[in-house]
């Protein structure tokens, strides 16, 4: 695959994680009683995406591998592309629920890990073989952050 197409790939993982965070923006302006917890993962979503440019280096000094996505650009695109309506729809709503949000960022979040966004990069650079297994892990930790938020507002998870 040509270092273009890996590097269109990470613009696209940037923006997603950037989108994550403003959505994550947008839930805490509009549920102020949750505004810290929503700040704290918007902050942490923005880090992730300041990992995945530094993909981009490592791509150019050969210390990392771009492996074929297949199918993910479109997912990604399309993740994209559904979190770009919910923040202009959210901006423009005047009744927001905690459910709401804690379920689409649970959702979200998820889809994450199941479609396997990380899996693209091979290499035997130990810091960024860290730095992916931390991508993951702080995903993860995101779906029991969130889980635990749902509980504490006694809201299930929505099954849908």
């Amino acid at each position: 695959m040509s270092a273009l197409t890996s590097a269109i790939y990470i613009n696209l993982l940037v923006q997603h994680e950037m989108t994550i965070s403003a959505l994550y923006t947008v839930f805490g302006r509009k549920l102020p009683g949750m505004a810290t917890f929503w700040t704290e993962i918007s902050t942490e979503e923005k880090a992730h995406a300041m990992v995945l440019r530094e993909l981009e280096v490592l791509l150019e000094q050969k210390r990392v591998v771009f492996v074929p996505p297949g199918a993910k650009i479109a997912i990604i695109e399309e993740s994209l592309e559904w979190m770009t309506n919910l923040i202009r729809e959210t901006n423009h709503s005047d009744s927001l629920s905690p459910g709401h949000c804690l379920n689409f960022a649970l959702k979200l979040e998820m889809s994450m890990i199941e479609k396997n966004f990380f899996d693209l990069f091979a290499g035997g650079d130990p810091d960024m073989i860290r730095e992916f297994n931390a991508l993951i892990a702080h995903t993860q930790e995101h779906i029991h952050r969130i889980t635990a938020e749902m509980k504490h507002h006694h809201l299930p998870p929505d099954p849908a």
